[in-house]
């Protein structure tokens, strides 16, 4: 009794560790996100900055496939063994460490954060050391001049989101985030766990999931050497109607087919990498990419976290669907063509609105975004 007594409670306290852990983790991954995107944007040029949001969304998807390989690879073990809850801490640790030591000996303060205090001498040795220059040049002198209107111009704004014509870059870059809900969130991604396993066996959910963010972590890549060479809006438009368009196809196959045989398996499994790797191509870097691009410095932080929060709850909405009902038929089909006629219209409307702003400064596009 007393044996049982001391398991459960260490069964109890671990669950509650897990539970605070990921708690925090949640809450460094929301203010490192916003602080990430907002540095790289205001401080690359303008000619690599869709390879390096690109490059932010692809170590993301690492991390989302490392995730699912050491939970398919580790089972979770008895109270005291070594299970993938306690090889994923480790990781997050160790990268946690890692990410500290590189943000204090490795980073920079953002110009134009130096700029809108005044700090002009320390933004100008930033600037010569972020570009790898030991003099300034013309282009950098221009690029610096151009920082500081930009900021004199932002410094006279309210903070406030919803003036200025934020509101409007706001309602931009929420359309994009639904957008980017849309092809990756719990209930979708469970959805397409549960048709893709079967090419396996009915119990490898593990190698189905390390399967779907593996082609998602591959297909991120190619973002990487494209989006500053082809139009931004060319990357989301193609991925976003390639991905509503096999959610249809594959929303209509679930309807028809009544049962799949065993060598039909591979017809839904197929859709669901499609999906992936198109999600991969347009809509993931190029929501970074552009929530970086859309607001002004003085605006830039209180609006990228309301985005946030605006696709976060959504998160939970459709999180919760999953708790209510479940993965069955009705919610397959449900969220299959719900997700793919709304991404079909929020793919027009933006395709309408959201600016081209490839080659173009942060300033150019604070402009062009709100009106």
């Amino acid at each position: 009794m007393a044996v049982s007594s001391i398991s459960f409670i260490i069964w109890y306290n671990n669950h509650i560790a897990i539970i605070v852990g990921r708690c925090l983790a949640g809450l460094t991954h929301g203010i490192v996100y916003n602080a990430t995107i907002t540095h790289a944007a205001e401080n690359v040029v303008k000619e690599v900055r869709g390879m390096l949001m690109s490059t932010i969304n692809s170590l993301m998807f690492c991390g989302v496939f490392v995730s699912a390989t050491v939970i398919s690879a580790v089972n979770y073990g008895e109270v005291g063994a070594f299970n993938s809850d306690r090889i994923l801490g480790m990781f997050g640790l160790s990268f946690s460490m890692l990410g500290m030591l590189c943000t204090v000996f490795l980073t920079y303060e953002s110009i134009p954060y130096l700029l809108r205090r005044g700090k002009d001498s320390e933004a100008v040795v930033n600037m010569l050391k972020l570009r790898n220059e030991s003099v300034l040049t013309a282009k950098l002198t221009n690029d610096l001049d151009e920082l500081r209107l930009m900021v004199v111009q932002d410094k006279k704004e309210s903070p406030n989101i919803f003036t200025n014509g934020n509101v409007y870059a706001t309602a931009k870059m929420v359309g994009v985030l639904t957008l980017s809900t849309l092809t990756n969130n719990c209930l979708l991604n469970l959805i397409m766990i549960t048709l893709t396993k079967r090419i396996f066996n009915p119990d490898s959910h593990h190698i189905s999931a390390v399967l779907l963010t593996g082609i998602r972590f591959v297909g991120s890549f190619v973002p990487i050497f494209t989006t500053d060479f082809v139009r931004r809006k060319i990357h989301f438009t193609l991925s976003g109607v390639a991905c509503g368009s096999l959610m249809l196809v594959l929303a209509i196959i679930v309807v028809s087919v009544s049962e799949f045989g065993s060598s039909t398996y591979w017809i839904p499994a197929t859709l669901c990498i499609a999906i992936q790797l198109f999600a991969s191509f347009g809509i993931d870097p190029i929501e970074h990419l552009l929530l970086a691009e859309a607001f002004s410095t003085s605006k830039k932080a209180w609006s990228i976290a309301f985005v946030a929060i605006v696709e976060y709850i959504l998160q939970m909405v459709l999180i919760s669907i999953f708790f209510i009902d479940g993965i069955t038929y009705l919610t397959t089909v449900t969220v299959l063509f719900t997700s793919s006629g709304v991404m079909f219209a929020l793919i027009l409307v933006l395709y309408l609105s959201i600016p081209e702003t490839l080659n173009l400064t942060i300033s150019e596009t604070r402009d062009l975004f709100r009106k």
